[in-house]
């Protein structure tokens, strides 16, 4: 299966320094990075910028970076900025209810895309993006969660948690699109949510990009273009 291609860019200082910390170097949930593959991409880097595919991390958000000034000047609008996680949103969801892992994976495709189409003006650069973690496209549809490590209830949903269970910093920005999708859709079920994502035209796209080019991810650009343009049809 090929790609879309998604990485991140570090920029070296004057001296060839970059500042990461611990939790990046060393690997938490969902964050995962080695100073040897660090190193390894540092020897082809251009113009002082490391470019690393997400493949080789895992995900990443843009917090999580902890750069000096210098880089978090240069770097402005020369990367995405990934607001929170996957694992954050879904932790976050499931402070309103208990889900199944079916319909959580759709709620966080659905907050992606709305805050793709709310942070950005153009397919054409895409700038901030709610998660760095590839959606990956199947026969049956999308996926853009690993399992969880919540405990489920007797009916297989992931239980519900407590807002004090959780310690993640989520950017005011997003809790707002987050409360937004839950407030629209969470009457819903998996299969309806399902099926409305089939129907739209960046779902259509992804299957035929999947049968005639094996691409198995869905590409964020794509994902703004298509929803700016069904939008545009209403």
């Amino acid at each position: 299966m090929k790609n879309a291609k998604f990485e991140l860019l570090i920029l070296m200082d004057d001296q060839g320094c970059i500042a990461l910390p611990v939790e990046l170097i060393s690997g938490s949930d969902g964050v995962q990075i080695q100073p040897f593959v660090i190193a390894a991409y540092a020897l082809i880097a251009k113009n002082g910028v490391i470019r690393i595919p997400l493949e080789e991390i895992g995900e990443i958000k843009t917090a999580d970076l902890n750069e000096s000034a210098f880089i978090r000047q240069e770097l402005d609008g020369y990367r995405p900025f990934f607001a929170s996680t996957s694992v954050e949103v879904a932790e976050f969801l499931l402070t309103k209810d208990s889900i199944d892992h079916r319909k959580l994976n759709y709620l966080i495709y659905l907050a992606f895309v709305e805050y793709l189409m709310a942070e950005n003006s153009s397919s054409d650069r895409i700038q901030k993006q709610l998660f760095s973690r590839q959606i990956k496209v199947h026969s049956a549809g999308l996926d853009c969660l690993r399992m969880l490590r919540v405990p489920l209830d007797s009916a297989g949903r992931y239980r519900q948690l407590r807002p004090e269970q959780i310690n993640d910093q989520i950017d005011p920005t997003v809790v707002t699109i987050l409360n937004r999708v839950w407030q629209r859709y969470h009457n819903y079920s998996a299969e309806q949510l399902a099926k409305l994502i089939s129907q739209t035209s960046a779902m259509q796209l992804a299957w035929s990009n999947l049968k005639q080019s094996d691409v198995d991810s869905m590409d964020p650009a794509a994902i703004y273009q298509c929803y700016q343009d069904d939008n545009g049809k209403d």
